[in-house]
């Protein structure tokens, strides 16, 4: 399995936009996506920091 590179909090959020997520609220440095299917919705909030950690990931 590939390493995970380095990415920044709004890399983040493009790539999950590509993928069918949208913006659904921001409170303060986070930044929450959702994406939404027939039955289910599934959220995931990004923190919009320079660095996200490889654990966040």
């Amino acid at each position: 399995m590939p390493k995970l590179g380095v990415f920044s909090g709004e890399e983040i959020v493009r790539i999950m936009e590509t993928e069918g997520f949208v913006r659904a609220r921001q409170k303060g440095s986070h930044l929450i996506l959702q994406k939404r299917t027939d039955d289910l919705t599934i959220t995931v909030p990004v923190p919009l920091h320079r660095t996200v950690k490889m654990g966040t990931l």
